[in-house]
């Protein structure tokens, strides 16, 4: 069982959720025009969320699936690798994954984005990731159509549709929604880039060159959150608080040493970094919330936050979590 965990990335499956979640409530918060309560929507919202991490799961062990010739070549220690799983089990498991988590999105209703979802992952994974700045954007896409999958399904509730909006929807749609999916793409696809730099000789200029590039991502969160809610004071407020604290969440993973004091043994940079900028997820997704406004999303956030802490503390000590 720890091998297949260990396959889907387990630890990680959280940041996969904050980002469905945020997509929601911000469509909610902005487009619910509609007699529908919020509790008629939290089975739809859990449903996606479900689909959110099925549809990563299959992302990361069809990644192994795919990549397992080179993995050996290279001596990587995966469990496909290490013969901990089975290639026909891995398979099983990957339709498995990919099966329940499109008749989720077709039992509620928005299929076409987990769709797009599956075509990304397969896209990136059957070799766009060895596309120059392309690979980057197909794995940046996965995360940006998964902010659009809970923003699809509060506006699916409301009657409209991402790709068929009607009315005064169709006014803010790409600013409200879209364009915080192409940031959260962005975002990832500039973590890919750097992760690239993992299997080069380590370059402590060029890897900080490629944080600096990544530090724009909270200026272009600013941007969108003075321009959202510009007639309002406190969201202004809070937008800039949001903002700081992105600053020095990615700035605190800045301490890169000098090329002749990195030793061997010692981990590549670029890897330790790209671990420190997936965890930006979470703030990623509270600084969307926060220039909203949307104080009580941000403590479900705050909890995926924890939730993903404890798996990887269990992960990487081996140890089960304790029984509160």
């Amino acid at each position: 069982m720890r091998a297949y965990l260990d396959l889907v990335r387990i630890f990680l499956t959280p940041t996969a959720l904050a980002d469905s979640w945020a997509g929601f409530f911000i469509a909610w918060y902005y487009f619910n025009k509609t007699d529908v309560s919020f509790l008629e929507s939290i089975p739809y919202l859990l449903a996606t969320l479900l689909i959110s991490v099925l549809l990563y799961s299959f992302g990361m062990v069809t990644n192994d699936l795919f990549d397992v010739k080179r993995d050996r070549e290279r001596s990587i220690p995966r469990p496909l690798v290490k013969g901990q799983a089975s290639l026909i089990g891995v398979i099983l498991v990957s339709l498995l994954l990919l099966g329940l988590g499109m008749g989720t999105a077709i039992w509620i209703d928005i299929w076409p984005i987990a769709g797009a979802i599956v075509g990304s992952v397969l896209l990136y994974n059957v070799g766009g990731k060895r596309i120059p700045v392309i690979g980057n954007l197909l794995m940046g896409s996965c995360r940006g159509l998964n902010f659009l999958l809970g923003a699809e399904v509060a506006l699916m509730l409301m009657g409209n549709s991402i790709m068929n909006v009607e009315g005064t929807i169709r006014d803010r749609l790409f600013f409200v929604i879209l364009v915080p999916a192409a940031i959260t793409t962005l975002y990832i696809a500039g973590i890919t880039a750097i992760s690239l730099l993992e299997d080069k000789p380590y370059s402590r200029i060029k890897l900080k060159i490629g944080i600096k590039l990544l530090e724009l991502i909270p200026f272009a969160i600013l941007v969108w959150g003075f321009n959202l809610n510009k007639d309002s004071g406190w969201p202004l407020l809070w937008a800039s608080l949001a903002f700081i604290g992105f600053m020095i969440y990615l700035s605190s993973g800045l301490k890169l040493p000098e090329e002749k004091d990195l030793k061997e043994s010692d981990p590549h940079p670029a890897e330790l970094f790209v671990r420190h900028g997936l965890g930006g997820i979470y703030f990623l997704n509270l600084t969307f919330l926060l220039s909203s406004m949307l104080f009580l999303p941000c403590l479900g956030v705050f909890s995926f936050y924890l939730l993903g802490a404890r798996l990887k503390k269990w992960w990487f000590s081996g140890l089960k979590p304790k029984a509160s």
